[in-house]
């Protein structure tokens, strides 16, 4: 797997090989380990023949190991987010009642720039491709236990506007991307941060010469940031239906790759942001009304306001006015970065 590490298979009744990483069983019962890769394997040269076959420098891609095991891989060079194996496992650690894939084990290769997750597969079925097969009160009962894992994550709190590792937070919605603004630097990936309440407000102000921000902090909360339909996992689909009664559940939320702790406005305040959270729709849906690709975030602003949170609606005027103000600054810091010989990494 990459250039770091080789997955193997344990023979029937063999010990695990000295200098393995980590073993764990797949769904049938059967041994594997991860060992440390002592033969570095080159990368095979970029061939734009082959580009749709072998897209090395935008890849991702999931591949079982075994049965019910599966490895996801995914480009990921310096300044990406590269944390989701580690709050997958902060929240089976902190909020136990989240049903979230187990990580079994994750790393960064460097030098193939790509990140590898370790997971166990949840069963089920996206809910992006049942949503509009559902009833009225499957539809309810899905919305409502994702509002309650929401609110269950946003409990989980930090001091510090940071990823579940203590890295900063790489989220160009928030941030923005140019790097001449990034002034609270003291990694290496390019992102301010971590951040304090005051140093992000601060933040804010700078990348947008004087916007005052909202209200942030003390705290920040835990939030998956991308809950869109095609990272729920749903179960009981295909069961009998009950008139009154709904068989469908969240059997897992997956994708954690952009999970961190953020002010709590930014939780429903995401979900307006144009295309985030939609559910996909057919040409005919397209052709007839396609605002019915926000009806599934519309239900879910809807009962997080129920729980207790403000709505997004009421932060949106100020968020609209900060992108505004920001992307005046960055239009002209980025003739500036231009000028210096600089290229932001991330347009």
């Amino acid at each position: 797997m990459g250039t770091l590490m080789l997955c193997e298979r344990i023979a029937d009744g063999a010990s695990a090989p000295s200098d393995a990483i980590t073993t764990w069983k797949d769904g049938h019962g059967v041994d594997y380990c991860l060992r440390p890769q002592t033969t570095r394997l080159p990368l095979p040269e970029y061939d734009e023949a082959n580009e749709p076959a072998i897209p090395w420098n935008w890849s991702s891609g999931m591949f079982e190991i075994g049965h019910d095991v599966l490895v996801k891989v995914k480009y990921a060079p310096l300044g990406w987010p590269t944390t989701e194996g580690q709050s997958m496992r902060l929240v089976r650690e902190r909020a136990p009642t989240v049903p979230v894939p187990e990580a079994i084990h994750y790393w960064i290769d460097r030098e193939w720039d790509r990140y590898f997750v370790i997971t166990r597969r949840v069963h089920g079925v996206s809910l992006d491709f049942v949503w509009f097969d559902l009833s009225s009160n499957d539809k309810g009962q899905v919305i409502d236990e994702i509002a309650a894992y929401t609110k269950t994550l946003a409990e989980i709190k930090s001091p510090l506007f940071q990823n579940a590792d203590g890295s900063a937070v790489a989220d160009a919605r928030l941030l923005g991307d140019d790097p001449l603004l990034r002034t609270y630097d003291p990694n290496p990936n390019g992102w301010p941060g971590p951040l304090t309440a005051e140093e992000l407000g601060d933040y804010i102000r700078t990348s947008s010469e004087g916007c005052e921000p909202l209200e942030i902090g003390p705290d920040f909360h835990f939030y998956h940031n991308d809950p869109s339909p095609g990272n729920i996992i749903v179960s009981g689909t295909d069961e009998a239906q009950t008139e009154g009664e709904s068989h469908v559940h969240v059997a897992g939320i997956i994708d954690w790759e952009r999970a961190a702790f953020f002010p709590k406005w930014w939780i429903t305040l995401y979900l307006l942001i144009p295309g985030a959270c939609c559910v996909s729709l057919t040409e005919k849906q397209i052709m007839n009304d396609f605002s019915q690709r926000n009806q599934y975030k519309d239900f879910l602003m809807e009962a997080l306001l129920g729980l207790g949170f403000q709505s997004g609606h009421d932060y949106m005027p100020w968020f609209t006015k900060f992108l505004v103000a920001r992307g005046k600054v960055h239009a002209r810091r980025f003739k500036e970065a231009e000028a210096a010989g600089l290229i932001p990494w991330l347009l």
